[in-house]
């Protein structure tokens, strides 16, 4: 499963293949993206995550902690979450069709 977050100014990118969608992946993951991010000087104020299971559940305790605002979409509106939806075209395009 590929885990996704994206900065909404500098469209800079952090990407993880993670085994499943549970509670403690995406919490892992979060937490992953954080440091990341936080290596960079970027400091998460929100995030926007999906609407599963494991990010509902994993987004109380990782953002709390990390004191960043959860923002959840609205369901089925993929236009929600455009900046993500695009990226995963592109490299499916790009990568994965190996077309350019």
């Amino acid at each position: 499963m590929v885990h996704l977050a994206i900065a909404s100014h500098s469209r800079v990118s952090f990407a993880q293949v993670l085994p499943d969608e549970t509670t403690d992946s995406c919490e892992q993951f979060l937490r992953q993206a954080a440091a990341y991010y936080a290596s960079m000087g970027v400091r998460i104020e929100r995030v926007m995550t999906g609407n599963g299971a494991g990010y509902k559940n994993s987004s109380k305790a990782a953002c709390g902690e990390l004191r960043i605002r959860h923002i959840k979409p609205r369901p089925y509106t993929p236009k929600t979450n455009g900046k993500a939806e695009r990226f995963v075209q592109s490299e499916l395009r790009e990568w994965a069709y190996g077309k350019t």
